[in-house]
């Protein structure tokens, strides 16, 4: 059976889960209960506590409204194509599709292989030949 150290005046314990997180590991939980003094809850580290979470979120940032509520620019968008009708988003969307490569065979050209002495001349089931 394991044997842990928990020191409460320190808030630690020898498995070091409670140093880690900063909530009380069971044997820490433990002792708390055999000690019978403050209650589990004040062991337990002030960076979980509800005042330092409302400080943490105590500077949201506000929503804003949504674009068509914003006001109207006096200024034409920018269109770096000239063309009209898209924007630098949408430019792309209604290109026709590439064509495809014509394949070697279609264009007359020949596929080169091997030649038989770099295949190594072996007949199908025999071992290759290996000197040593």
């Amino acid at each position: 059976m394991d044997q842990y150290v928990v020191d409460l005046d320190k808030n630690t314990c020898s498995c070091r889960e409670w140093d880690l997180n900063g909530v009380p590991c069971a044997h820490g939980i433990a002792t708390t209960h055999y000690k019978g003094g403050k209650p589990v809850e004040e062991y337990v580290n002030s960076c979980y506590s509800r005042t330092a979470y409302l400080r943490a979120y105590d500077n949201l940032i506000q929503p804003i409204n949504g674009p068509n509520l914003w006001a109207i620019s006096e200024h034409e968008a920018v269109n770096h194509c000239g063309e009209e009708g898209h924007n630098s988003r949408t430019h792309n969307r209604n290109i026709p599709p590439k064509q495809k490569k014509k394949t070697q065979e279609a264009s007359g050209s020949k596929r080169k292989t091997k030649s038989k002495a770099a295949k190594g001349n072996k007949k199908v089931g025999e071992a290759p030949n290996v000197s040593l």
